[in-house]
């Protein structure tokens, strides 16, 4: 991440949980 990017902890948790989610999703639906 650049130098004066900051995401708190808890924001950056919350956004690779969401990922995870759409991955699975379109696991699930094209594979």
């Amino acid at each position: 991440l650049p130098s004066g990017l900051h995401i708190p902890q808890q924001q950056l948790d919350t956004i690779l949980e969401w990922g995870r989610l759409l991955i699975s999703n379109i696991h699930f639906y094209y594979f």
